[in-house]
């Protein structure tokens, strides 16, 4: 049996608990996954998980476009989330801006599908 990759998937917020189930259950199903990763940690997450690791910040576009050239699919579930938040200005370049970001880069690169996840 050949082991062929269904499809290159892009997952933001890849080494948060979701994103390490969806990451793993994608790899099971043979697709090629990038796992955007905010610190050092996730890089080696996404290595056991057989994912290419990404280091980036969904607020910076320049380090989005160049790793999601060539997915056809996009899973956006990075998000800012804390009760405590020193400020509170995250939540909005985070989650609405890096949101933006992502579909900015997503566009331009010609995926297929976005699917967003959000709170």
């Amino acid at each position: 049996m050949l082991n062929v990759s269904v499809m290159r998937v892009f997952v933001t917020g890849a080494a948060s608990p979701l994103g390490r189930a969806l990451v793993s259950a994608l790899v099971r199903r043979n697709n090629a996954v990038v796992g955007l990763v905010r610190r050092v940690a996730g890089v080696a997450q996404m290595r056991h998980l057989g994912a290419e690791p990404v280091i980036g910040d969904v607020r910076r576009p320049e380090q989005i476009i160049e790793a999601i050239a060539g997915c056809e699919m996009v899973f956006h579930l990075a998000s800012f989330f804390d009760f405590w938040a020193k400020e509170p200005a995250d939540f909005q370049t985070v989650n609405v801006g890096g949101t933006k970001s992502i579909m900015a880069a997503a566009v331009a690169a010609k995926v297929r599908r976005v699917v967003h996840c959000g709170s």
